[in-house]
């Protein structure tokens, strides 16, 4: 997968203008073209922390009090597309639905992103296992590891006794 995010482009809006960011892009299902405002990248990031706990998500610019200035709108442009970049070279993150989500929502989309279901503690292992091939661990293995470790406990204590 790769993505760019192009120059951005000022929406005039009653409620206020605001800066879009174009993505374009290939991947496994075909061509990607789409607009991005700050605070669906924003969404987005919330979402693959919350979805991923535990596992290194790029960061994404802070939000700027000068959101008009030309050198914040470049900045955050730059730091945008690292981070698309970042996240399009972990496995983990190319292969979650939230990213398709992200780039090719049905609807608007921070509803999207809203609606995927948070998954539960099982899931998000198997889910880790298969993206990042956590072998699995069997009983016994476990029992062992258990066992020196209260063995090596015992030694210390003992060994913290005699001294």
């Amino acid at each position: 997968m790769e993505l760019n995010i192009g120059e951005p482009a000022l929406i005039k809006n009653n409620f206020g203008d605001y800066h879009e960011y174009p993505i374009n892009g290939r991947d496994s299902v075909g061509a990607i073209e789409c607009m991005r405002r700050f605070s669906h990248f924003n969404d987005f990031h919330k979402c693959l922390v919350e979805r991923f706990p535990g596992l290194y998500i790029p960061p994404i610019p802070p939000k700027a009090t000068d959101k008009k200035g030309m050198a914040t709108i470049e900045e955050r442009r730059y730091f945008l597309d690292l981070f698309l970049k970042e996240c399009c070279s972990l496995p983990y993150l190319v292969s979650g639905v939230e990213f398709q989500t992200f780039l090719r929502p049905v609807g608007n989309v921070e509803p999207a992103l809203a609606k995927l279901v948070r998954e539960r503690p099982t899931v998000i292992l198997i889910k880790y296992r298969a993206t990042l091939r956590i072998p699995e661990v069997s009983l016994t293995c476990l029992m062992c590891i258990r066992t020196m470790m209260t063995d090596s406990a015992r030694l210390s204590a003992t060994n913290a006794q005699s001294s």
